[in-house]
């Protein structure tokens, strides 16, 4: 984690000259975001124990919106100074509150996006007679939260499809644990299993969170799920989410189409007669994936001696991405007065065209012409 704060200000003041006393909180807006709150307190902690919040920035519009976080006042740091919002996405700034003596301690987190501007009040105290967050000064037993795994990575999934992962949530403490509240920063992550807001969890108990991930669109996904109890050392505890989405396929793989001008299996008509009869033949994907034509070739009838097919503009294996389509050109050159049959049993007078399409790779087209 990479802590930003500004040196020390002096105790009980507000930096600069803003003031913080009249903040009530509440949710708050920036630039298209909305923010969870405009007030964070960290209440009172013995001196240099340390205490984490976090807020939540929200996107619903349709647009990536950049903002960037300043932090000034003594004893507070951010763990980020900028970051990306995605549209429908959501991303959590955690802070901290660290104090090195007793007094009252105020800050302000500015966030911008550049066109607009939102300042977050911050506040805390210390006191040697506030619990110890670090456990070391407790004077009594208390709940212990312990999560297991400490992150969940969700593999990449078609848009629409759903994985689930268990999170075993156990109390490693010698008192009762009692769970304040719980949410994921993205709604792609959703959560169900035998723990809820407001269970309590006896010493050695342990409860089941199934965290489902399903991805509305492409790309990669990152959130937090976010765990509040009374935990004297770990008020609110982060879990990192991720996982991808990409698009999914109706026919799954690559298909192809072959427009011969005529019959897409035979060409009857050519007609040779003072030259070259030439023709165009057009090879298109019509799946949803690549296509590979690795070749095409002509096998002419090996007992005539009518004439030659030959292959013209090919230039070699090629691929063809889902609705687009290459050409090559198919010619007859007539030698003598006769007509060219067909013997696709025998392998005579036929093209082949060598594809990755897993229904047809050797597509086969029957070849007749005429010559004078």
């Amino acid at each position: 984690m990479i802590l930003f704060a500004l040196a020390c200000i002096g105790l009980q003041s507000v930096p600069g000259e803003k003031d913080t006393a009249g903040d009530t909180g509440g949710v708050g807006e920036v630039g298209g975001l909305s923010v969870s709150s405009t007030l964070v307190d960290f209440g009172e902690v013995q001196p240099g124990d340390i205490r984490e919040e976090s807020l939540t920035l929200s996107n619903d519009g349709s647009a990536v919106v950049h903002i960037d976080a300043l932090l000034e006042g003594d004893a507070f740091a951010v763990d980020l100074t900028g970051l990306d919002v995605g549209p429908g996405k959501s991303e959590v700034l955690t802070l901290s509150f660290e104090p090195e003596d007793e007094g009252e301690y105020a800050g302000v987190l500015a966030l911008s996006t550049g066109d607009d501007d939102l300042d977050v009040a911050l506040t805390g105290s210390a006191s040697s007679d506030a619990p110890d967050d670090t456990g070391g000064g407790s004077s009594g037993p208390s709940g212990d939260i312990n999560v297991d795994p400490s992150s969940l990575t969700f593999s990449t999934l078609t848009v629409g499809d759903t994985e689930m992962q268990s999170l075993t949530v156990r109390n490693a403490g010698d008192d009762v644990l009692n769970i304040v509240d719980f949410a994921t920063s993205d709604s792609a992550f959703s959560l169900r299993g035998n723990l809820d807001p407001g269970d309590t969890l006896d010493p050695g108990d342990e409860r089941t969170l199934e965290v489902y991930f399903e991805p509305s669109a492409a790309g990669w996904y990152s959130a937090k799920l976010t765990i509040e109890s009374d935990d004297p050392d770990e008020h609110s505890l982060d879990v990192a989410l991720s996982g991808g989405g990409e698009e999914g396929c109706t026919v799954c793989a690559p298909r192809i189409q072959v427009d011969t001008g005529s019959d897409p299996y035979a060409i009857t008509d050519f007609a040779a007669w003072f030259g070259p009869d030439t023709r165009t033949i057009v090879v298109s994907n019509d799946g949803d994936q690549v296509l590979s034509v690795n070749s095409v070739y002509v096998n002419n009838d090996i007992f005539s001696t009518c004439g030659e097919f030959y292959i013209g503009g090919w230039g070699g294996m090629t691929s063809i991405a889902p609705g687009d389509s290459t050409s090559f050109s198919l010619s007859y050159d007539a030698v003598a007065e006769c007509i060219e049959l067909a013997w696709k049993s025998l392998d005579q007078n036929v093209l082949h065209i060598i594809s990755n399409d897993p229904a047809e790779s050797d597509y086969v087209i029957e070849l007749q012409a005429s010559g004078f």
